[in-house]
């Protein structure tokens, strides 16, 4: 399986995330980076079943909490780019996936 990788930004937007969830209700916390890590793991193994959404970058749909998740990924590991919130601009993701 792929190593799971986190640009900076990705990273601290999912920390950012976890935290604001802590701070409602630890079990929230615990429950989304579960779940996202369940997704980033089943993206490892199989990262084409999930939709190109920029060029080589494919998205990742949390089901239970409105985040999504844009990766890029090699024969040897997957790059987490952005841990999105979808209400936010998405001109914002696609800005960062341009550059």
């Amino acid at each position: 399986m792929r190593a799971v990788r986190f640009e900076a930004q990705a990273a601290r937007e999912f920390e950012a995330a976890v935290d604001w969830y802590a701070d409602i209700d630890g079990k929230l916390a615990t429950d989304l980076n579960t779940h996202a890590w369940e997704v980033l793991n089943r993206a490892a193994r199989n990262p084409l079943q999930f939709k190109v959404a920029l060029g080589s970058f494919r998205r990742v749909n949390l089901l239970r909490f409105p985040y999504q998740i844009y990766f890029d990924f090699s024969d040897s590991h997957l790059t987490v780019y952005c841990f999105f919130h979808t209400a936010r601009d998405p001109d914002l993701w696609q800005r960062r996936l341009s550059n």
